[in-house]
């Protein structure tokens, strides 16, 4: 659960599918955001990915920020247009 561009957000992670949805609390809804398919991150975290990639910013209207569950794990961009993943930074030291 986290705040997202002023909405409370969950992730909902299913194996290798991770959902997150925020709510709108004008209507009082939940509304689908997104789904990432995780598999092409799976080395970026050494086959850690029992955890979701919690939600840190929305960049540029189409982009999440996604961290990983520790210092020690990477940070990776979600492209909400073409949905891929890509490698921000590896962090060298935890």
């Amino acid at each position: 659960m986290c705040v997202l561009d002023n909405h409370l957000c969950v992730s909902q992670k299913n194996w290798s599918t991770q959902v997150i949805w925020w709510f709108h609390s004008s209507s009082g809804t939940w509304n689908h955001l997104c789904s990432i398919d995780l598999t092409n991150t799976f080395s970026w975290f050494r086959g850690e990915t029992r955890f979701v990639l919690p939600p840190v910013a929305i960049l540029d209207k189409n982009k999440l920020l996604l961290r990983g569950r520790s210092t020690e794990h990477p940070v990776v961009v979600y492209d909400l247009d073409t949905k891929f993943c890509d490698l921000l930074f590896i962090p060298t030291n935890p």
